[in-house]
């Protein structure tokens, strides 16, 4: 499997990248599991990165892995804003249930 590299950035720049997340430690220990190599996990070209078939099975397990974490991340503060919405709705109905009341009280 090839991916292009972008046009928009430099090659050198790209192929430095492409190592760079190729060479993580989470990758890393995911090749290291399965009994690959690290150094045969892939090869530059001059305009694509050409992987094996299992750094891009490892990849995807790390994909899957944040993708998760950063679900989790949302979930979290959306139940945060939630619950801190649903606290405001209810003390401004407790304001106009009170005020209601004192002038039914005047009355």
């Amino acid at each position: 499997i090839a991916f292009p590299m972008s046009r928009e950035v430099a090659p050198v720049d790209c192929c430095a990248a492409a190592v760079k997340i190729l060479s993580h430690p989470g990758m890393a220990k995911l090749l290291a599991q399965k009994g690959h190599d690290t150094g045969s996990c892939w090869e530059i070209g001059k305009t694509k990165v050409f992987l094996r078939y299992y750094t891009v099975e490892a990849l995807t397990q790390l994909m899957d892995f944040f993708h998760t974490k950063a679900r989790t991340c949302q979930r979290v503060i959306r139940g945060l804003l939630q619950r801190r919405r649903f606290i405001r709705i209810v003390e401004q109905a407790k304001g106009r249930h009170e005020a209601e009341r004192h002038e039914a009280e005047r009355q």
